[in-house]
């Protein structure tokens, strides 16, 4: 049987959520006695995957031990699934059915890659075969539908920085509209994100240079563009942010505008953001309306396994 435990932290404050995640995705393997698990984790998402009946109660007392919380709050913090349910939750993630949803670009490399190091701990026998299975569901999504989307956003970006001298540039966040325009620069990629694990995959998707999240204020004061691609629901970059630099251009790719429009008032600050915004929400409104036909390919790729 498959079991799921996740947890997302818009349930709660990232204050509380820091107190829940793992160092390190190797800590996981090494504190939790479990034999059959995959940990999926990022800057946004903790959700275990195992095929051990004790796998909920085992993590409640760790999380619990770990983070001080009751085992009531954290019960309201974790949803628990099981069988074809957990298995659906897991190929819906994989597929960008709900990482369109809220943003997270990246799952798909953070499902192979978490297998991967869960069999390297020799924890993934028994998870592989279902995990795959949801790596081929999004092959063919990625194939058959436009959830990936277009690269009008990115295209429109490229024409907007045409003829404008950019040797540094700073990528916050790992969105796939904002790697695809790091992609196309000539200059210096410098990468921004909270998650080791995100920030090392932004950073061979664009290679780029890791920098550490609490000096980004620094490294954009030298900067000659800033690209936005978070998924936050709140202003990522204000002018608190960016008012040390004296000529800065921002892009703004995230789905939810994550860029303050104060940003713009700023002397020497440069905000393409109005220019840009109707095609991302386009964009975004293509995507979100290729769900229903991944669903239908998830549906078809479960019918595959035997799950209760």
């Amino acid at each position: 049987m498959l079991y799921a435990i996740t947890f997302h932290h818009l349930k709660t404050s990232y204050s509380n959520f820091e107190k829940l995640k793992f160092s390190f995705q190797d800590e996981f393997y090494r504190e939790i006695p479990l034999k059959n698990a995959v940990l999926l984790q990022s800057g946004t998402r903790i959700e275990i995957y195992s095929t051990s009946k004790d796998a909920g109660r085992i993590l409640f007392d760790f999380f619990s031990e770990k983070s001080g919380f009751s085992d009531e709050k954290l019960k309201k913090l974790f949803s628990v699934t099981k069988g074809r349910e957990a298995a659906e939750h897991l190929f819906s993630l994989t597929s960008k059915i709900e990482s369109r949803v809220l943003g997270e670009t990246y799952l798909p490399w953070l499902v192979k890659s978490s297998l991967n190091r869960a069999d390297k701990y020799r924890k993934a026998e028994e998870l592989r075969e279902i995990f795959e299975g949801a790596l081929e569901a999004y092959e063919r999504a990625k194939m058959e539908t436009e959830i990936e989307g277009s690269h009008a956003p990115v295209n429109m970006a490229i024409e907007l920085l045409e003829n404008r001298n950019i040797k540094k540039a700073v990528l916050l966040g790992a969105g796939l509209s904002g790697m695809r325009l790091a992609r196309a620069l000539d200059g210096d990629i410098y990468i921004s994100y909270r998650d080791k694990d995100i920030a090392s995959y932004a950073a061979e998707e664009t290679n780029g240079k890791i920098i550490d999240y609490s000096d980004r204020k620094e490294v954009i004061s030298h900067s000659d563009l800033l690209i936005c691609a978070t998924l936050a629901s709140h202003f990522r970059v204000t002018p608190a942010l960016v008012d040390s630099a004296s000529s800065l251009i921002v892009v703004d790719l995230s789905p939810f505008s994550n860029v303050s429009p104060e940003v713009a008032t700023i002397e020497g600050i440069t905000l393409l953001n109005t220019a840009l915004r109707d095609t991302i929400m386009e964009n975004y409104n293509l995507m979100k309306a290729a769900v229903p036909e991944v669903k239908k390919i998830i549906e078809e790729e479960l019918e595959k396994y035997r799950l209760p």
